[in-house]
Parts: C-alpha cells; sequence; structure tokens
C-alpha cells in the first residue's frame, strides 16, 4: 500500500491539532498539581514488578522520573497522547481536513483523565498507548501482512505497550479494526482481505500477551516480586454465579449507553447513535456487509476488559475508548458530506471534554487542599493531647477514616477521594500523605503491636471529640472513626 502524497506532513499538522486540543482539555491538571491517590509513595518499584509493569519499572528505574515531576509528568503524558492521536489519525488514511476533525474527536473524550489523575504511571500510560498506537500503524502500513519483518516490529512494541500497562493490550486491536473499516469503505481492501488482515493481527495479539506473560514470570522470580497482576485480582468469573457475572457485565457496558457511566465519558453514547446512522447508510449504499459487524465491534471494543474479567472494570482500564469514539464517529464523518456538521460535532465535544476534565481535576484540587488543612489540625491535635510528642520517637497509628465532605466529587473513581477516607480510612497512606507533603514524619507502628492496639480502640471516641488521640499501651493512636480501616 503506497502512501499517497497529502500524507506529507500531515503528521505534525495532526499532533499539532492534537496537542493544542490536549492543553485545552487537560490543562487545569498541567497548571495545578494536586496529590491523588496512589501518588504519595516515593519507591514503586517493587510494587508495579509484582503487578507485571515491569516496563513500567525498567522507564522509572532508568529514565523518567521516580515517581514523577509536577507539571513535567503531566506535560510529557498529554505530549505522548496527542501524538498517538496524530499517528492513529494518519493510519485511517484520510484527508487533511477530515483528519484534524478526527484528531479533535479523539481528545475530546477525555477517558485519559483517568490515567492523567496518577501522576506516578500517567507518562508511561500514555508511552504505552504510543508504542500500541505504533505497532497498528506498522501492521496497516505493511498491508496487514502477518509473515513480514515489521509484524515482528509489530509484536514487539504490542509486548512493550502491556508490559507497561496491561490494559492497552486490546487498544492496537481496536486501531487495527477502526482502519481496515476506513479501508473498506474507500475501496482500499475488499471483505476477504479485510477478515485475513484482522485475523493477523489477532494472531499477533495472541503471540504479544504469550511473550509478555513469560518475560513476566521470569521477572517477577528473579527479583522475589510475586503480588501477581493488579488485573488477574479482579477476574470475577467462578468468583460469582454465572447470573450474576452477566448482570454485572450488562450493567457496565449499558451505562456507557445510557448516561449513567463515570463522570466525562458519558458523550460516549454518541457513538450509539452515530453508527445507527452509519449503519443505515451502509446498506442503502450496498458497501461490504462485513462493515454491519465492524462497527458495531468498533463501538463495544473499549469494554472487551468488562467482558473478560466480568466485573465493571475501573474507567481507566478503558484505553481504546477514545480511539473507538472518534473512529466510530469518524465512519459517519465519512459517509456524509455535510461539513457544517461534521466541524460543530467536533467542537462541542471538545468543548464538553474540556468542561468534565476540568471537573474532575478541580475535585480532586479541593479535595487535596481540604487534606492538607485537616492533616495540620490532626497534627495540632496530637500535639495538644500528647504531653512530650517526638515525631522521632513516638509511633502513631491512625484507625479508620475521616469522611470529608466534597462538593465537587462525582462517580469518578479516584477522582475528588480523600486520603482520610480511602480505604475507609488507610494508616499507611494517611502516613505517607503527612511525609510526602512535609507536614510530619511519624514513625510506623509495628503490627504486633497494632494487634494489641485494637482491643483498646472501642472505648475511645471518633477524631474530634476529646479522647480521641491517646497513647495507647505506649502508642500514639488517632480514632478518626469507629469503623476499622485498613493498616
Amino acid at each position: 500500500m503506497n502512501t499517497p502524497t497529502f500524507y506529507k506532513n500531515e503528521f505534525c499538522v495532526f499532533f499539532i491539532t492534537a496537542l493544542l486540543c490536549s492543553i485545552a482539555v487537560y490543562g487545569f491538571e498541567l497548571t495545578h498539581f494536586t496529590l491523588s491517590i496512589d501518588e504519595e509513595f516515593q519507591d514503586n518499584f517493587n510494587q508495579t514488578i509484582g503487578l507485571g509493569r515491569w516496563g513500567h519499572s525498567l522507564l522509572r528505574e532508568y529514565i523518567l522520573p521516580e515517581p514523577y515531576a509536577p507539571f513535567f509528568t503531566s506535560l510529557i503524558s498529554i505530549i505522548f497522547l496527542s501524538a498517538s492521536a496524530a499517528l492513529f489519525t494518519r493510519s485511517l488514511g484520510l484527508n487533511k481536513n477530515d483528519g484534524i476533525l478526527i484528531c479533535m474527536m479523539y481528545i475530546a473524550m477525555p477517558q485519559f483523565a483517568y490515567q492523567l489523575d496518577f501522576a506516578n504511571q500517567s507518562d508511561t500510560v500514555a508511552l504505552s498507548f504510543f508504542t500500541s498506537t505504533t505497532a497498528a500503524y506498522i501492521f496497516r502500513e505493511n498491508n496487514y501482512k502477518i509473515l513480514s519483518y515489521s509484524s515482528a516490529l509489530c509484536t514487539l512494541l504490542m509486548v512493550a505497550s502491556v508490559s507497561i500497562y496491561q490494559s492497552t493490550a486490546p487498544m492496537a486491536i481496536t486501531i487495527v479494526l477502526i482502519a481496515i473499516t476506513f479501508d473498506l469503505i474507500h475501496k482500499r481492501l475488499n471483505s476477504k482481505q479485510s477478515i485475513s488482515g484482522f485475523i493477523s493481527f489477532l494472531i499477533l495479539s495472541v503471540i504479544a500477551v504469550t511473550i509478555y506473560q513469560l518475560i513476566s514470570y521470569y521477572v517477577q522470580h528473579k527479583t522475589g516480586n510475586l503480588s501477581g497482576s493488579y488485573l488477574s485480582q479482579n477476574i470475577r468469573w467462578n468468583k460469582e454465579s454465572l447470573h450474576t457475572t452477566i448482570i454485572n457485565i450488562w450493567i457496565s457496558l449499558s451505562s456507557y449507553f445510557s448516561g449513567t457511566a463515570f463522570f466525562g465519558l458519558n458523550a460516549y453514547i454518541i457513538t450509539g447513535f452515530c453508527s445507527a446512522v452509519s449503519l443505515i447508510l451502509i446498506v442503502k449504499r450496498k458497501l461490504p456487509y462485513v462493515l454491519l459487524i465492524a462497527i458495531p465491534a468498533i463501538v463495544l471494543s473499549p469494554f472487551v476488559m468488562n467482558v473478560a474479567f466480568g466485573s465493571n472494570m475501573p474507567p481507566r482500564t478503558l484505553t481504546s475508548m477514545s480511539a473507538a469514539f472518534a473512529g466510530s464517529i469518524g465512519v459517519l464523518f465519512a459517509l456524509i458530506k455535510t461539513n457544517y456538521l461534521k466541524i460543530s460535532l467536533a467542537t462541542v465535544a471538545l468543548l464538553c471534554g474540556s468542561a468534565s476534565s476540568s471537573q474532575l481535576f478541580y475535585s480532586d484540587y479541593i479535595s487535596y487542599n481540604s487534606d492538607l488543612m485537616l492533616a495540620n489540625r490532626i497534627l495540632s491535635s496530637i500535639y495538644s493531647n500528647i504531653d512530650d510528642f517526638s515525631e522521632g520517637k513516638d509511633t502513631v497509628y491512625f484507625y479508620g477514616g475521616y469522611n470529608v465532605t466534597n462538593n465537587w466529587k462525582r462517580n469518578a473513581d479516584v477522582f475528588g477521594q480523600s486520603f482520610f477516607s480511602w480505604d475507609r480510612g488507610n494508616n499507611l497512606r494517611i502516613r505517607a500523605f503527612y511525609s510526602t507533603n512535609a507536614i510530619a514524619h511519624f514513625k510506623a507502628t509495628a503490627p504486633s503491636a497494632v494487634r494489641e492496639i485494637k482491643n483498646k480502640i472501642d472505648r475511645m471516641p471518633s477524631w474530634p471529640a476529646k479522647g480521641s488521640i491517646a497513647r495507647v499501651n505506649g502508642h500514639v493512636v488517632v480514632k478518626l472513626s469507629e469503623r476499622p480501616g485498613r493498616d
């Protein structure tokens, strides 16, 4: 498949478009650093190896700052996201005008906000996006051939992508499916070639995941980090009844087409309407009927993880959602000639994505500042209630969690969550929050001492009541609620 002359210099145009749109959508996070859940720990090497993310661990160990660098990490993240959007657009074989609109639609779906909220991995995940997109692009440019050096490179790129973030495994498959769909519409492929090409890429994907699993097994045993994959821990099949699992999957998928999805992602409902119109036009124009399968498959492809794991997966795992959103709407754009409708839809989508993303990150901003004030209030109470308290000498144990009201918090995973209420209160996280923000450096209470302390905590009231902070068996205890949290 020869590269058309109109491709020249277009990657730069698409990239600049995507970058400007990314700044509009994610500008608040770029200019307002806030500490979010999981960002309180300084060294995540062993943990990410244990989770099977050895690619991320290597990048953090030798190239990128650990755990992150405020502003820099977010900037690198949106640069790689923009490059992914540009390369995705170029893989569709579009003219410059339609390509710009597709770039806008890709960034307008603010799914990446759910990755960007974790600065401890957002840049590596964005790199994983780009690596996965590159694999799909190379495969398409090589005429969907499975037996070639290019296919070997595609496989290695997918291994690298999954080693950073396992949820990107379906991403390249979605992009190849979208590319095949556009090639069918523009008659660059016939039905037989499209089916053969897609099956070939599925085979490469299975090979890539198998290689990744073997390397993960070796690395985890070599380093002694055997905690297992985060994803494997979330598999619900055989842990619940078949009926319950199927219902959970149905509820999970239907939420994205009924306006009850995670905050900011309800715009995905548009794909259903656009795809329905596209299917009607395809039948009327007698285009290849394989498109009647390909288009619904594109729309549903982001939810492969939900089906595979039998549960409502976190929104950050829906890595191919932006591509599916832009691709399924782009199919309709390819079938109609009304430029005003295309431009209007892309512009509205971008504005809505910017508004939703800004609200999400503002909820974190409010929560972070609230937690800082709460942490200082509790520290002052410790000094007021405990005679001769010394950070360097006394151990401190936080029991339970303190619920903080945040009017900006939405149904949005960890966005807007307080460190003092997450996990119903997590002693380790709360102490890490104090340390990371240089408020105080509390010594940890030994697990054996914690077991003894818990037997005497019931008689204590909850903070901020008098007596909620006391010495118990020589250890300082801060009781935040009656309900126990995590140690």
